[in-house]
């Protein structure tokens, strides 16, 4: 059969070398196609498990396959993934898979030493157009058992990944090149690619406040997750990564995290799961492991439908020790000057901790010389390098982060080995005596420009020298960057989205996170302060552990109030990583609610909170770009008599010194009629339009009514909701979408 100008043929319905891996759905052969000369060729089979070799074609200087999509050869699908397979000539390749240290080896991880890539290039009408590269990646395949990974044989221990973004005929020519010295080559081949159901990749609206895939809407809403780990939660504080089982756990974590309605999650690359360089630098062929397990986590995620917000670095790795008491697992090896240790409270460190790699093989001690070292700059721009080109094709990474809580980068933490409440471990203890350091707090003339440069530099380094548009990057701080002090790295053109972690007790939380979103940072009055770009709350919380005692009312109040506080996602909880007391269940209504309105295409803007004079009830709302008469508005009114104290146990779980004023610690009922009207209205809306508006229960997300109100001849539309808005969990919060009467509020 010709097609494009290249023969298929295909023999015993096109199998080819077969090999065994396991996938989040269990075993699946790891079949591929040669590439010879630029065409399919197939051998002949003696039997299924015996192939006969295929003669190197002398045109080619290596074996080259297609992997994926495997069915039809020479047909991709747009976005998704195309997967090619290198495998080098034996003299080389012995070389490359030797142990690391091996003297005349060659370090896969290395492209000064072995660079493989591939150019596409696309054609329009009879001209083609390109190239783009593609940067190949050294892959070892494994089965996965119940403590650990076996090790697959593979026919082809590079690979390379491409997301073909449009319909029509492309060609490609895979190039290695050995030391920067030999240059080698095989004959460029010709592919078809067709429509698919996948939309593309998330991006940032042109009114840049929200996200679409491809061309469609996208608000996202999910959940922190923390990845493979214990049911306690505890791995971190060990010195061993997520064994294999915990993967197993976690892909039925993300299944059950979808079934209620999400279709978002952030994750966190660190030491003990998905991280690929912790011990040696440079060198991650002892993390080869982890690299298949995030595979098929990104394979797990495409089969549900959810995208993940990819935080590419935890920020525990660059403190010495980490104040949350890891201290395998952070920057610092036993025994640091920076890392104070009493003689009572050696325990608190394993014996064997040589620290990160940064820290270790260079002789770093404080973390802080990272950010300017041009040796680490170089490393951890191959270690992005790697990742991009592994995991960059992927639709099912929505926001590419670069690193959580950069200003927490250098923090250090004071450990105490003791007994509390009859249970012996380390403990965080106050720096009475000043021997911590704080480095953004402390000293922030000489970190912030460091650590700006270091984060627009990487930032640049993934959109410009690896030419990786196809993602928005964010920045993570929590709280807020020092701009006092000069750190306006959110404003570098190279960040595409302000992502910021936000943690504090206060029942008018959702109303302080529009003053700093919409106040602050979206204000174009602000010549100083404006920007003009989405922000993301990545984790969201009161960091008081209330969520064990609040009766949920802090997770349904995050769920249901944040979208409408002018983020471009609902506030992503931290807490809860395990769906526990089932608060995932209160993601559906939202992600429903808002499915499907065109927030960027139409304009939609939020608007300044409502709330009654005695602080009891608040409206929050977005609004459609046009008002007057063809004015849209989705929104929640809240009763704010549901909250933290009035569920939770004020006597065992929260801080008393945080009570809140007396009208937010009485669980009251209210009827439309209780509300001050005034408070309770939207303006612009038109002179006496009618207006229906469609009623829904926040946390079931039952439809309840449609009420029909006519504006005043001033324009102004009173939102008189129908029942009671309890102070319990029965209906804290109804959800409201308002349009004229005579139109469809969704396209």
């Amino acid at each position: 059969m010709k097609r494009l100008g290249f023969i298929m043929i295909s023999i015993f319905s096109c199998l080819c070398f077969v090999g065994f891996g396991q996938t989040v759905g269990g075993f699946q052969g790891h079949q591929y196609h040669v590439l010879s000369a630029g065409q399919f060729v197939y051998p002949e089979l003696d039997s299924l498990n015996n192939p006969v070799e295929i003669p190197q074609n002398p045109s080619d200087d290596f074996s080259l396959a297609w992997y994926a999509p495997f069915k039809h050869p020479g047909d991709a699908s747009c976005y998704d993934k195309l997967e090619l397979g290198v495998q080098l000539a034996d003299p080389i390749n012995r070389r490359i898979i030797k142990e690391r240290g091996t003297k005349g080896a060659i370090n896969p991880f290395n492209p000064e030493e072995v660079d493989v890539y591939a150019e596409f290039f696309y054609k329009l009408g009879n001209k083609w157009f390109g190239p783009v590269r593609i940067n190949g990646f050294y892959y070892e395949d494994y089965k996965r058992q119940t403590d650990d990974w076996s090790k697959v044989e593979t026919d082809h221990n590079f690979r390379i990944r491409y997301a073909p973004p449009l319909v029509g005929a492309y060609k490609c020519k895979v190039t290695t090149v050995l030391k920067d010295r030999d240059t080698l080559s095989n004959t460029e081949f010709l592919f078809n690619c067709t429509e698919s159901s996948n939309k593309g990749f998330v991006n940032v609206g042109e009114n840049k406040r929200y996200l679409n895939v491809g061309d469609e809407p996208y608000f996202p809403v999910g959940q922190n997750l923390t990845g493979p780990n214990k049911k306690t939660l505890s791995i971190e504080w060990g010195n061993k990564v997520a064994p294999p089982y915990m993967y197993e756990d976690f892909y039925e974590l993300m299944g059950e995290l979808s079934d209620n309605g999400a279709n978002y999650f952030r994750y966190i690359v660190s030491p003990w799961q998905s991280e690929i360089e912790f011990e040696h630098l440079g060198y991650y062929g002892n993390r080869m492991s982890n690299a298949w397990e995030f595979d098929n986590i990104l394979d797990t995620a495409k089969a549900l439908d959810m995208k993940m917000h990819y935080n590419m670095a935890m920020h525990y790795t660059f403190e010495s020790p980490s104040i949350y008491t890891m201290t395998y697992w952070d920057w610092s090896a036993k025994g640091d000057p920076l890392s104070p240790i009493y003689k009572e409270d050696a325990a608190c460190w394993w014996d064997n901790d040589k620290g990160y790699c940064y820290r270790n093989e260079l002789d770093m001690v404080n973390p802080s010389d990272f950010l300017s070292d041009s040796t680490a700059i170089s490393f951890y721009k191959r270690r992005l390098r790697y990742m991009v080109a592994r995991w960059g094709y992927s639709t099912s990474i929505g926001v590419m982060e670069l690193l959580s809580e950069a200003n927490n980068f250098g923090q250090q933490g004071i450990i105490d080995h003791d007994t509390r409440n009859g249970k012996t471990g380390c403990y965080r203890v106050p720096d009475t005596a000043n021997i911590a350091e704080e480095p953004y707090h402390d000293r922030p003339e000489e970190i912030i420009p460091d650590l700006m440069a270091w984060q627009i530099e990487m930032c640049r380094y993934i959109k410009e020298d690896l030419g990786h548009t196809q993602h928005p990057i964010a920045l993570n701080y929590t709280g807020t960057p020092d701009s006092e002090n000069g750190d306006y790295a959110y404003y570098s053109d190279y960040v595409d989205i302000a992502s910021y972690n936000s943690y504090f007790l206060s029942v008018n939380k959702a109303e302080k996170t529009y003053r700093k979103v919409t106040e602050f940072y979206h204000n174009e009055k602000s010549e100083e302060n404006y920007l003009n770009k989405p922000m993301m709350n990545s984790e969201y919380g009161t960091g008081a552990g209330t969520y064990r005692c609040d009766g949920n009312a802090g997770f349904i109040r995050r769920a249901c109030l944040t979208p409408f506080t002018g983020t471009t996602t609902s506030g992503i909880t931290w807490d809860c990583h395990l769906n526990e007391f089932e608060v995932w269940q209160y993601l559906r209504p939202m992600r429903e609610l808002l499915e499907g309105i065109p927030l960027d295409a139409e304009n939609w803007s939020v608007q300044k909170p409502m709330v009654q004079n005695n602080n009891s009830v608040e409206v929050f709302h977005l609004r459609k770009g046009e008002w007057g008469q063809n004015s849209k508005i989705v929104g929640a009114i809240s009763n704010r008599t549901f909250n933290y104290w009035t569920q939770g146990d004020t006597v065992t779980c929260l801080d008393s010194t945080k009570r809140p004023i007396d009208a937010y610690v009485k669980m009251i009922d209210y009827n439309a009629e209780d509300l001050d009207k005034s408070a309770m209205r939207f303006k612009n809306m038109g002179s006496r339009k009618s207006y229906q508006i469609h009623w829904f229960n926040a946390i079931t997300g039952d439809f309840i009514s449609t009420t029909i109100q006519t504006s005043s001849s001033f324009g102004r539309l009173s939102l008189v909701f129908p029942g009671v808005l309890t102070g319990s969990k029965e209906r804290p919060i109804l959800f409201f979408q308002i349009c004229r009467s005579d139109v469809s509020f969704k396209p």
